[in-house]
């Protein structure tokens, strides 16, 4: 193609560093934005911030005024007047031109070349240009990388998107072309869902309310602020609402503040299971797993979580009149090196329960030999925290 794209070169590693940096459709695009960007760069009125404050005015900037039109590449396909008239590039242009703004404002950013999840892992060993499709920007801060792309509006600065997360990158340092760094793309800090929930069965069984508020933070307040914007029908599936009759439509708390985290809150009205004189409640309702999603008896490859993720939840059971905790599920506690697992029931007073239960996963990726043991974690949580409370009639 006329950019080059598909250029395949065997070569050395330093010495597609030193291309990279020269092509006039990677670090010369990078060179003219410099060059363009003067008077925005003092329109931003930066001066005496610090980096990390110019770092995110840079990051809302972009992500305010630029949009991602969905296409990969390494390369940029228009010019950096038309790139700055028409809003709207690839991810080379994005990304090559937040970093020129950042190095404007003398925050040393670098270009990092990837390959996306669905592009396939880098193979060191050949250095080919085909394994990249994929531009991120790298700045160091207090002695530690942080990677920054400025394709995703409602993701927080320094956040990666998801496709990103593969392995590594190839640093492109104009500066130091003799060489070929390495920068590990992981992801950035934990993500999970913390749930409260309260039961309120009513007059009769058939009748219950639930309430509930779910606060997301890292890639699941990312997915569920994306749902929650375009697609509530989806975010319900999501979710696991499809079965309960919700009374409003959901509500959402900082859903373009994609710095703070995400909350949804509603009420759903649902019927609870009676089985002769007993009342069977799901403390945890459908926001739990029902299967083990690991299935093999034996892996011979790593288990890529993506990213570190955990859930919490806490729900009050109201007791109908009338009515007690038949038996007290057993307690689990559970901390190691690669998870934390927790389930406890309390009798709060006579007409009330407190459920609380916790899983959190502390890889992003487990190894094969991690296998046996990481599927024996999921049944504990499929199978505890499902546990259902059962209710008796007072004698």
């Amino acid at each position: 193609s006329p950019t080059g794209d598909t250029k395949q070169i065997m070569s050395e590693w330093p010495v597609m560093v030193k291309e990279f940096a020269d092509h006039t459709d990677f670090g010369g695009f990078m060179k003219r934005a410099q060059g363009k960007t003067d008077k925005l760069v003092e329109s931003l009125n930066l001066g005496g911030k610090s980096t990390m404050e110019k770092i995110r005015a840079v990051d809302q900037y972009i992500k305010s005024n630029y949009n991602w039109d969905k296409h990969t590449g390494k390369f940029v396909n228009q010019s950096i007047k038309d790139f700055m008239k028409n809003k709207v590039g690839n991810v080379a242009e994005i990304n090559l031109f937040y970093a020129a703004l950042l190095n404007n404002l003398g925050v040393n950013a670098n270009p990092v070349l990837l390959s996306t999840r669905d592009h396939g892992k880098i193979k060191s060993q050949y250095p080919f240009q085909h394994f990249f499709n994929y531009v991120v920007v790298a700045v160091n801060l207090d002695g530690e990388t942080m990677l920054l792309d400025g394709t995703e509006p409602l993701s927080a600065c320094g956040e990666l998107p998801v496709r990103c997360i593969n392995d590594k990158g190839l640093l492109i340092q104009k500066e130091k072309t003799n060489n070929a760094v390495w920068v590990p793309i992981n992801s950035r800090g934990d993500s999970g869902m913390e749930y409260k929930i309260h039961i309120r069965p009513m007059a009769t069984p058939d009748s219950t309310f639930i309430d509930f508020q779910i606060n997301s933070t890292g890639y699941d307040a990312t997915r569920l602020r994306r749902l929650y914007l375009n697609d509530e029908k989806e975010l319900r599936n999501e979710l696991d609402l499809k079965t309960y009759n919700l009374r409003n439509p959901l509500k959402g708390e900082n859903e373009r503040s994609p710095d703070k985290s995400f909350l949804i809150s509603g009420i759903a009205k649902t019927a609870l299971e009676v089985v002769e004189d007993k009342i069977i409640v799901s403390p945890f309702c459908n926001f739990i797993p029902t299967e083990n999603p690991l299935k093999q008896t034996l892996r011979s490859y790593p288990v890529d979580m993506i990213y570190k993720k955990g859930r919490t939840f806490e729900t009050i059971i109201d007791l109908p009149k009338g009515y007690q905790m038949m038996n007290k599920p057993t307690t689990i506690d559970l901390s190691n090196q690669e998870v934390d697992i927790q389930y406890a029931v309390t009798q709060l007073n006579e007409s009330s329960i407190q459920v609380k239960g916790t899983y959190r996963f502390k890889r992003d990726v487990y190894g094969a030999s991690s296998y046996p043991d990481l599927k024996r974690y999921f049944n504990s949580i499929v199978d505890k925290l499902n546990d259902r409370i059962i209710l008796i009639k007072k004698p």
